[in-house]
């Protein structure tokens, strides 16, 4: 069996765990509501993996940290005091979700020299901005699609749990249930449109990535280029771990 990488990207909801080869493509991947040791101990039965890093926005899993160390010859922890290819301007690191700086060390290795914007919609969405692809620069949070959803939904009496799924982006709506999906729907594009155009404001060719879960809903929403790219924080991660490996 050929080596591989193991990455395990841990989300507020779901975790994804992916198998690259060492040029770094995802050969295979999984999305999860929790991390199993079974089913990682499997995944070594399939693969020959010698390097992994774990990177998540929850508590970690003490016993997945120590499996994998164990298995490993290389196995990366992802915090603020891991070693990466690009500066992190954030003032307080310790408090960064490393999704987000995983992101922006994917989307530096795609624009690498150039001012990149990166949204990342998600439970929370995420606006980060990485200046001349050398420097995270930080960015804001605010609830993501689900979680505005589900706030309707919970704090009032009357007004139905909605989704993404069959939502639309109508000016106006003659039903409560359309006037939700479109209200969160609108509301967000609003928002990120108006980030967009500050950002561009400042340099008009700045590179635009949307990834995250709810990405490719709204990547055709935008009058503008948009480079979608669900998998830019495995990708990230990915040139974490050849950084350190490369120590």
């Amino acid at each position: 069996m050929k080596n591989r990488y193991l990455i395990i990207d841990e989300g507020n909801s779901r975790a994804k765990i992916s198998i690259l080869t060492l040029e770094g493509n995802i050969e295979e991947s999984y999305s999860v509501s929790d991390i199993e040791k079974e089913f990682i101990d499997s995944i070594f039965d399939k693969y020959t993996i010698n390097k992994s890093i774990y990177c998540s926005v929850r508590e970690k899993r003490s016993d997945i940290i120590h499996f994998l160390k164990e298995k490993c010859k290389l196995h990366i922890d992802f915090d603020c005091n891991t070693k990466i290819p690009i500066a992190n301007g954030y003032s307080t690191a310790n408090t960064l979700g490393m999704d987000r700086l995983a992101g922006a060390v994917g989307a530096a290795t795609i624009f690498p020299k150039e001012d990149i914007l990166i949204i990342d919609f998600g439970s929370a969405i995420t606006i980060d901005f990485v200046e001349g692809g050398e420097i995270f620069k930080g960015g804001n949070i605010s609830p993501g699609a689900s979680l505005r959803f589900k706030s309707l939904n919970q704090f009032t009496n009357k007004l139905p749990l909605c989704t993404l799924m069959n939502a639309q982006s109508e000016l106006c709506s003659n039903n409560t249930q359309s006037a939700i999906e479109n209200g969160i729907v609108r509301g967000i594009i609003y928002e990120i449109d108006g980030y967009i155009e500050q950002y561009r404001e400042k340099n008009r060719n700045i590179n635009i990535i949307f990834t995250g879960g709810d990405a490719k809903y709204f990547g055709n929403k935008f009058k503008i280029p948009i480079f979608v790219n669900c998998e830019i924080v495995t990708s990230g991660l990915y040139q974490v771990l050849k950084y350190n490996d490369a120590l």
